[in-house]
C-alpha cells in the first residue's frame, strides 16, 4: 500500500519496523475519530469483536502481533485487488466497503466493514494471496494494525473465523433496503449508541445500488418511497427510522420500538 508523504507514526508503533506503515495524517479531520488504546484490554470495542475470540485464551500475546495503528481520510484506497498485504488492519472507528469490479467495470460491493471488522478476512491460508477484492474508506478511520503472517501463526491454534453476514439481495427494493438498515443497526449497537432511531449513514445512492443489486433509478425511488410513506429517511449523511414497527415489518423482522434510545452515534 502506497502511503504517501507527510505521515506521522502512531503513538506506539513498533521502533523497528522498517517503514513508516502505520502513520496519522496530518489533514485536518472532517470528524472527532478515535484511536485504538495502548493496551487492548482497555478497547472499548474488544468484546463483541475478533480479538476477543482470537485473544481469549492469551490476551497478552494477541496485544504483542499488534504493530500500531493508523488514521485516514474518507474515500481512501485500503486494500486494491490484486495487492499483497503488508499490514491486517482491523477497524476501530469509521466505515468501509469491500468491493469487487468486474470485467466489463461494474462494482460490486461485496460488504460493509464497520468496527471490529477485519479489512481482509483473517485465515491461515490467505496471509500470502494476492487481495480478491479492494477495499475503500468511506469516513475518517482508525485502524489496529497487525502482521498478516503473525496473525496466521497465531490462527494455526485456533479455529478459522468468518463473522460476515450475507447482505439482502432479494425481494424489492424497499424491502432490501429495510432488511440492510436493520443490519447495520444491530451491528453498530454492539458498539456504540444510536441517535433516537438512526446513525450516521454515509453510504450514497450508487453504493447502496451496488451492495444491493440494484440500479441508482431503483434506489432513488424506494428511497423517495419510504420517505413518502413516513417510514425512513436520510440527509446529511444520517438515516432516521420514522416508523420502527412498519420498516420491521418491511424486513420481515419483528420489532417495537426501543423504550430507552441511547445517545449520539458519530464516526469516532
Amino acid at each position: 500500500m502506497a502511503l504517501g508523504n507527510s505521515l506521522d507514526y502512531g503513538s506506539f508503533v513498533d521502533p523497528g519496523l522498517p517503514r513508516a506503515v502505520i502513520f496519522i495524517s496530518r489533514l485536518q479531520m472532517k470528524y472527532s475519530v478515535s484511536v485504538p488504546p495502548e493496551k487492548c484490554g482497555q478497547c472499548p470495542i474488544r468484546g463483541d469483536s475478533i480479538c476477543h475470540a482470537l485473544g481469549r485464551d492469551s490476551p497478552s500475546r494477541l496485544a504483542s502481533l499488534r504493530c500500531g495503528y493508523l488514521v485516514v481520510r474518507p474515500r481512501r484506497m485500503m486494500v486494491r485487488e490484486g495487492s499483497l498485504a503488508t499490514e491486517a488492519f482491523r477497524m476501530f472507528s469509521g466505515w468501509a466497503i469491500r468491493f469487487k469490479v468486474s470485467a466489463n467495470g461494474r462494482r460490486q460491493i461485496l460488504d460493509v466493514l464497520l468496527p471490529g471488522d477485519f479489512l481482509t478476512p483473517v485465515s491461515i491460508h490467505d496471509a500470502d494471496a494476492p487481495a480478491t477484492y479492494a477495499v475503500e474508506t468511506l469516513t475518517d478511520a482508525s485502524f489496529c494494525a497487525f502482521s498478516p503472517s503473525a496473525i496466521a501463526g497465531f490462527l494455526s491454534e485456533k479455529p478459522l473465523l468468518d463473522g460476515r453476514i450475507a447482505l439482502p439481495k432479494r425481494g424489492s427494493a424497499r424491502e432490501r433496503i429495510a432488511e440492510l438498515v436493520f443490519h447495520l443497526r444491530d451491528r453498530l449497537r454492539r458498539h456504540e449508541p444510536l441517535l433516537d432511531l438512526g446513525f450516521v449513514f454515509p453510504l450514497r445512492r450508487g453504493e447502496l445500488a451496488d451492495l444491493l443489486g440494484l440500479t441508482s433509478l431503483q434506489v432513488s425511488r424506494a428511497l423517495s418511497a419510504l420517505r413518502h410513506d413516513g417510514f425512513l429517511e436520510i440527509s446529511d449523511g444520517t438515516i432516521k427510522i420514522l416508523n420502527y414497527e412498519a420498516l420491521g415489518e418491511l424486513a420481515n423482522r419483528s420489532c417495537s420500538v426501543p423504550s430507552q434510545p441511547a445517545g449520539a452515534w458519530a464516526i469516532g
